[in-house]
């Protein structure tokens, strides 16, 4: 059974197209969205990714750190593919699309899940949310060297 307040979809959106352009048009009352089957995939995958406790947030964190272990980098990453979607929402419509900020979300958190100290006595999720921010708003690199 999965918590109400945490559902991906709360308000649920949904990508239209017209001509070249794309716009969001906010739906309360339907769960759908209309995008490539890549990200319906993830979006399907994330509502319904397992919510980890602080104890196993920490023993991965532990197992991360200590055994290098890449079963425990995947459980916390695709765990966190909630967030990532709860934080991409909070974005959508200041002219990029949500494709791209999921992949820029996703490489903050690749990068929380390396950082993260669960010595530190925080939740991977706060942790992981502020990377997943600073990805989000981080201007994109020239190509030139600018």
């Amino acid at each position: 059974m999965t918590n109400p307040e945490s559902e991906v979809s709360a308000l649920a959106l949904e990508l239209t197209s017209t001509g070249s352009s794309q716009h969001l048009v906010h739906r309360p009352a339907r769960r759908a969205w209309r995008v490539s089957m890549d990200l319906r995939s993830y979006l399907r995958r994330a509502r319904r990714a397992a919510v980890l406790t602080a104890e196993d947030e920490r023993h991965l964190g532990w197992k991360i750190i200590n055994d290098c272990c890449p079963v425990s980098r995947e459980i916390l990453t695709r765990s966190s593919s909630r967030l990532v979607v709860a934080i991409v929402r909070r974005h959508v419509g200041r002219g990029t699309s949500l494709t791209e900020l999921i992949d820029k979300a996703n490489v903050g958190l690749l990068h929380a899940v390396e950082t993260f100290d669960p010595a530190q006595g925080l939740r991977f999720s706060t942790h992981a949310s502020w990377w997943i921010k600073q990805a989000i708003r981080q201007r994109p690199r020239s190509c030139s060297g600018e």
